[in-house]
């Protein structure tokens, strides 16, 4: 979670501040207006015919308020007819006045056609300091989070390195301590195999399912599912031991000791093929 909003602060505020810098600096230019182009269709005679005829209608897309050009009156949908009297074929035209550059515009608005004659200044000068200040604020914050996140990712690592090698730990002592009792069985009479499971096999049992989840994140679903098939099975069989052994069952209880060892050696097979 913290590395994705990290990706969306880092990366928003990047291109904020990048947006903030170019629209200032760009078509800007200075003279505080954003120009824009408009293709429309003009109406001509020719003759005794009327034709259309495209042309690019040069637009005032946004004023800066306040700025020089809000004053002297120009307001977004103006049409910028010429600049320093020359006809314009589109925005592009009227390029990247130099700092301290007068320039004069014609342009029209309704039937009205007024000048203005605008100085342009530092492009740096127009930037949105604030705007472009918590853009740079907001990058700032996406690196922390993405810093914070890898080393919750490293930690989180290494605490399931350690946690899987616990995991094969129990997973050992369960097949080393059910064999033992597969081979003593027959000397044990059934109270001894029931404090034998209690005090030998329960608690490895108890450890090893508590941090099976280990497996999926570090192995993923298939082998936690074939794993703990055979944990599984493998702990149904030792408890059916218990029960076996309490009611007197001791060729039940023999039986189910070799079945339980079978199901946990298989189950530390599968889980140390992935180590």
């Amino acid at each position: 979670m913290r590395s994705i909003a990290g990706q969306i602060l880092l990366w928003g505020g990047f291109l904020s501040g990048a947006l903030a810098t170019v629209f200032s600096t760009l078509l800007w230019s200075g003279l505080d207006i954003h120009l824009t182009d408009r293709k429309v269709e003009t109406e001509i005679v020719e003759g005794l015919d009327r034709i259309t005829k495209p042309e690019v209608h040069v637009i005032v897309h946004g004023v800066r308020n306040p700025s020089l050009a809000w004053e002297m009156g120009l307001r977004p949908g103006d049409r910028i007819l010429r600049v320093d009297g020359r006809e314009l074929s589109s925005s592009a035209a009227v390029g990247g006045p130099e700092a301290g550059k007068t320039m004069e515009f014609e342009y029209q608005r309704g039937a009205a056609t007024r000048r203005v004659r605008l100085t342009a200044g530092e492009p740096w000068s127009t930037i949105s300091w604030p705007w472009y200040g918590l853009s740079v604020a907001a990058s700032i914050l996406g690196i922390g989070l993405l810093r914070s996140g890898k080393r919750a990712a490293a930690r989180q690592s290494g605490h399931s390195a350690a946690s899987l090698k616990q995991l094969r730990v129990h997973l050992s002592n369960l097949v080393n301590n059910a064999r033992k009792l597969h081979e003593e069985h027959a000397k044990m009479k059934p109270r001894e195999t029931l404090q034998y499971i209690d005090e030998r096999l329960a608690d490895d049992f108890r450890e090893f399912a508590d941090g099976r989840d280990n497996i999926t994140r570090e192995y993923g679903l298939e082998t936690f599912a074939e794993v703990m098939t055979h944990f599984a099975a493998g702990e149904r069989a030792i408890n059916r031991v218990w029960s076996a052994s309490a009611d007197g069952y001791v060729d039940e209880a023999s039986a189910y000791i070799q079945r339980g060892l079978n199901h946990l050696t298989e189950a530390r097979r599968v889980l140390e093929s992935n180590a």
